[in-house]
């Protein structure tokens, strides 16, 4: 375990020599402590390196270490109740950021006392007015509120010989330590009768969530998230229990977060460790793309707009929080001459050459680019 003095401050910082200063630092931290899976392993608002398999997948025989591996800070959460926003955002001291936990996602808190009024006097109507939308709605439910007040008490239960604010947040990875929002993507740690305990783990096991594959399975602990789902499904707990306040559609949900998953994990597979591919989930994706101006490069991430007619053709990928990264054709060019309809998939890859626009990096399609869905990735061709 590398463990990390306390940080007065970290804030978020730009896609330059900052971070890439920053992601070595992560790694020469990774690289002393190795954790399961690789030193190479990704981390987002889900997890790492995936196992190549959906969550209703065997977990294997052997567990995970149960302890905090690989790079580890150490920090304080602030004074309860202010500390925790909900069941799975924190705020620690001297951090700008709060830390988003990785693997789960608990549901939304009932923020306006009309809702709450509502969802207490006729859940089920509550219930048709929040999802009569396309896609899966997140809106502020009664088990919203449960899993903010069982983390609440989660954290009164810590050690009392002990800090009762310490924690340790593993982050998987040197490259992935930041979400689309800026915030800490972590595991948290705490110690409880002299035992490390997970809280991420104990939240799906406590039903306050599913194992959260959005953004990858979990690389080093994907079985233990299994076998806590299973045990919270199992014995009924959480969002898991009969007439739970919770959504309704957790099996389609689960089923469409594990295709992306298994998206994420394909890639990873075979283009992790290639210098001319670049996954736009990385902290210092953007920083690599200037380092490789006017060279061609296949960029792969999550498609958020495409602009079919006009002039430029762009398609627009999702990076940062109000900072896409753009995709421009400026010849007469058919982007989806292969096929691919960037509206209708998870994850794409698109072929190009890197340029600039405005101070950030772009990627300019022309008559030898290619674009492939996530489902299928370019495992053979001329990369």
């Amino acid at each position: 375990m590398v463990l990390m003095t306390k940080r007065k401050r970290m804030t978020s910082m730009p896609n330059n020599s900052p971070y890439i200063l920053i992601a070595a630092a992560l790694a020469l931290g990774f690289a002393s402590c190795e954790p399961k899976g690789g030193a190479g392993a990704r981390v987002d608002e889900a997890s790492g390196s995936a196992p190549g398999a959906s969550s209703s997948s065997e977990p294997s025989a052997e567990p995970a270490v149960m302890e905090p591996q690989g790079f580890v800070q150490e920090a304080e959460l602030r004074s309860l109740p202010g500390g925790v926003v909900d069941g799975d955002t924190f705020k620690v001291v001297g951090y700008a950021e709060s830390l988003r936990l990785l693997n789960i996602n608990t549901e939304e808190l009932l923020h306006k006392r009309a809702d709450r009024a509502k969802a207490a006097q006729n859940w089920k109507a509550y219930l048709r007015e929040q999802t009569k939308g396309e896609g899966f709605e997140t809106f502020g439910t009664p088990m919203g509120q449960e899993a903010k007040e069982w983390a609440r008490q989660f954290f009164k239960g810590v050690d009392p010989k002990a800090d009762e604010k310490k924690i340790w947040l593993e982050y998987q990875s040197a490259t992935r330590t930041h979400g689309f929002f800026d915030r800490h993507l972590v595991y948290v740690w705490v110690k409880k009768d002299g035992d490390w305990v997970n809280y991420n783990l104990e939240a799906v096991r406590q039903g306050m969530s599913p194992y959260y594959t959005k953004y990858g399975y979990s690389d080093r602990l994907h079985d233990e998230f299994v076998r806590a789902e299973r045990e919270a499904r199992e014995h009924k707990r959480g969002i898991w229990a009969p007439g739970a306040k919770s959504y309704p559609d957790y099996p389609e949900r689960i089923a469409w977060w594990n295709r992306r998953a298994d998206q994420i994990a394909k890639f990873r597979e075979h283009f992790d460790d290639n210098p001319r591919f670049v996954d736009l989930a990385t902290d210092t994706a953007f920083a690599t793309l200037r380092t490789r101006l006017g060279r061609r490069v296949v960029v792969f991430g999550e498609p958020t707009s495409f602009k079919e007619r006009g002039d430029p053709q762009r398609i627009r990928m999702s990076y940062r929080y109000r900072r896409d990264f753009p995709i421009v054709s400026f010849e007469p060019v058919d982007m989806t001459k292969s096929g691919v309809n960037p509206d209708k998939e998870e994850f794409i890859y698109v072929e190009g050459v890197v340029s600039m626009y405005r101070g950030d990096p772009q990627l300019r399609y022309d008559e030898k680019s290619w674009m492939r869905s996530g489902k299928e990735p370019p495992v053979g061709e001329d990369n």
